[in-house]
């Protein structure tokens, strides 16, 4: 669970309790190996059965959130929700090529409230006002008014009832009961690969393998009606969405390279050593339920992606096609967008410092000379520096038309770091990100931490570049939600 208060406003939010659980993938009914039957007499039929392939996975999660103002100066709410999903695959060889997967995901959402979107959300209030006939004057659009003529000896008065519409929060439409919110949605893909050998040889350079991975899928989800909205609880449910029918196509590639180092003796084994050369995708769908133009059917675009990387820098290409042009006719590829990143791993130092504390927290103790040092060498480690620094460039051209011209974007940032542990307790970090396109230093932040055995401190400081400003935090470590926290934007 969480809980968060804000002194300022007075504004609580908690999710206490907060319950979930997960259980990932795996067979249904696993196949029992030889050890499974240890003490026991192995069955006479031991072979593989279509059930063995069934694998499943299941999660929930369940909350009970409060979102309230102390002070009553908004609405709030104590309310509860709960979702579970599961999923069921089966994927099986065919023809000893083929895998084919049929799929199954289903997902229930449970609230103990909710409320009606077609409901109205305003009502009508009752205002009783006092005037004098000559005075009385309402601007209000939308109103009802009644007067009442009321004479005395000496004066007429109206009273004038007004009933005239406010916006009513959306929580005081809600219905509290429960409510479920069931949804599916089924598919099948299959696919195979396809193998290729290039025998160049070429000192110790081997060969070159290509893979060619066709695939073909197919999804369906159902239509979903949901007149309900829910409380913003941060548990998923399936909104409304029409029905949905596509078929996905998508043709991969990958050029593997092999490198054969002989052994130091004739009787040791060749060392082989395989790499990625260039991999990439072509993809493209076609959904039969999409309208376009009055037309039903529509394939979507097609997507070209490759990627390259080496020792000192990765390379990564994506581009989209349109597939329609003019009268929504089916025409050649053109060019809609494509983008050009080249980056570089990390480029950066270590090492290590001396091996004792030149900073004692505790300014209560009597002075030491020889306290701080060696106390970390006792702890297994010295303090330890890092500096790293990472280059990126990224181009860009797009459009939103195959008739207007391509608008172009360039990305040239270096991203910077550095780590400083200057004793066994203290240590400092700096972030920084410059921007070369438009000489701007985007982001840099300093931050300093503190390992007091059960507490800890951190504070982080921005002075400048994307949302500056500080945050100080004070925790233990194995109950964080025991914390004091202060944190200001510049």
């Amino acid at each position: 669970g969480n809980r968060t208060y804000n002194l300022f406003s007075d504004h609580v939010t908690d999710d206490i309790p907060a319950l979930s659980f997960n259980l990932s993938s795996r067979a249904l009914f696993p196949l029992k190996t030889a050890e499974d039957y240890t003490g026991a007499a192995a069955p006479a039929d031991t072979a593989e059965h279509w059930y063995n392939r069934l694998y499943g996975s299941y999660g929930a999660n369940a909350i009970v959130k409060r979102d309230v103002y102390n002070n009553h100066s908004q609405p709030g709410f104590l309310q509860s929700g709960m979702t579970q999903s599961a999923e069921l695959s089966l994927p099986t060889t065919i023809f000893n090529y083929f895998t084919i997967s049929p799929n199954f995901s289903a997902r229930l959402s449970t609230f103990d409230a909710y409320m009606d979107t077609g409901a109205a959300s305003i009502k009508y209030i009752v205002d009783t006002t006092y005037d004098t006939v000559r005075l009385t004057s309402w601007q209000q659009t939308n109103a009802t008014i009644i007067d009442t003529i009321i004479s005395t000896k000496d004066t007429q008065y109206v009273r004038r009832t007004i009933s005239a519409p406010r916006a009513v929060p959306f929580y005081e439409n809600a219905t509290h009961d429960f409510k479920n919110v069931p949804s599916w949605n089924a598919g099948v893909s299959l696919s195979t690969n396809l193998y290729g050998l290039f025998p160049i040889k070429l000192f110790n350079f081997a060969g070159i393998r290509h893979t060619l991975t066709p695939s073909l899928s197919f999804n369906y989800t159902p239509k979903h009606d949901l007149a309900n909205q829910f409380f913003p609880l941060g548990i998923p449910y399936d909104g409304p969405h029409p029905q949905s029918r596509a078929v996905g196509l998508s043709l991969g590639n990958s050029f593997q390279g092999k490198i054969v180092t002989p052994g130091k003796t004739p009787e040791e084994k060749p060392a082989e050593q395989k790499f990625t050369i260039v991999s990439g995708s072509i993809s493209t769908g076609y959904d039969f339920e999409a309208e376009k133009l009055g037309k039903r059917g529509i394939w979507s675009p097609l997507n070209v992606s490759a990627s390259s990387y080496y020792n000192f820098a990765s390379f990564s290409y994506n581009s989209s096609y349109w597939l329609y042009g003019a009268n929504n006719q089916l025409t050649t590829p053109q060019l809609a967008n494509y983008t050009v990143t080249i980056t570089t791993p990390a480029l950066g130092a270590g090492g290590s410092l001396w091996d004792g504390d030149r900073i004692v927290l505790d300014k209560l103790k009597p002075p030491d000379s020889t306290a701080g040092f060696n106390a970390l060498s006792t702890a297994g480690g010295l303090q330890q520096w890092s500096f790293s620094m990472s280059p990126s460039y990224t181009f860009s051209q797009s459009r939103t038309t195959p008739q207007m011209p391509f608008v172009t974007n360039k990305q040239y940032n270096l991203s910077a770091g550095a780590n400083f542990k200057y004793s066994r307790i203290w240590s400092a970090s700096w972030n920084s990100y410059y921007n070369f396109v438009t000489n701007q230093l985007v982001g840099h932040t300093l931050g300093f931490y503190c390992d007091l055995e059960c507490w800890e401190m951190r504070f982080n400081w921005t002075p400048s570049g994307y949302n500056p400003g500080y945050y100080f935090l004070i925790d233990i470590k194995k109950i964080p939600e025991i914390k004091w926290e202060k944190k200001q934007d510049n």
